[in-house]
C-alpha cells in the first residue's frame, strides 16, 4: 500500500504587502517523508595527547520518521549500529593522514562508523538536528 504522506504545519500569517511569491515561501510544503536527507558537517572529538583535536566530518543522513527511529534500542551496541547503518548515508570531504583526498566507499563508511568517536559524533548531531527541526515547527 501507500504510506501516507508526514506533515508538519506552520502558522502562516496573511500580509497583503507581501508578494505572493513571498507568501509561498513562507508556507511549509507536504513532501513524502521516505528518502528524505540532510548533509551537516559533525563534530567529531579525537582523543589526543593532553586532549582532544576537533574534526570535521561531513555526513548526508537520512531523515527517519519518529516511529522509525524508535525501533532501534540505542542502549546496545547492537542497536546503536543498527541505527546509524540506517541514518548515515555517505562522508564528504575525506582526505588521510598527508591531506590527500580519499574517495567514499562503503569500506571506509563501515570501517568510520566503528570508531566510538565518530559514533558518538554522529547519534549527537543526528539527534540534535531531528530535534531542533522539530522545534522549529
Amino acid at each position: 500500500g501507500q504510506r501516507p504522506v508526514l506533515c508538519r504545519a506552520d502558522l502562516i500569517y496573511f500580509n497583503p504587502d507581501e508578494s505572493s511569491q513571498e507568501r509561498f515561501l513562507k508556507m511549509f510544503k507536504i513532501t513524502e517523508d521516505e528518502g528524505r536527507t540532510f548533509t551537516h558537517d559533525v563534530l567529531i572529538l579525537e582523543p589526543v595527547d593532553g586532549g582532544f583535536s576537533e574534526d570535521k566530518l561531513k555526513t548526508t543522513f537520512l531523515a527517519m520518521d519518529m516511529d522509525e527511529a524508535k525501533a532501534f534500542d540505542l542502549a546496545t551496541p547492537a542497536g546503536t549500529s543498527a541505527f546509524l547503518d540506517k541514518a548515515v548515508v555517505k562522508f564528504h570531504e575525506l582526505i588521510d593522514h598527508e591531506n590527500k583526498p580519499i574517495p567514499y566507499s562503503p569500506e571506509i563508511r563501515a570501517r568510520l562508523l566503528r570508531r566510538q568517536s565518530v559514533r558518538q559524533g554522529l547519534l549527537l548531531h543526528y539527534f540534535d538536528a531531528v530535534q531542533k527541526a522539530k522545534l522549529g515547527n
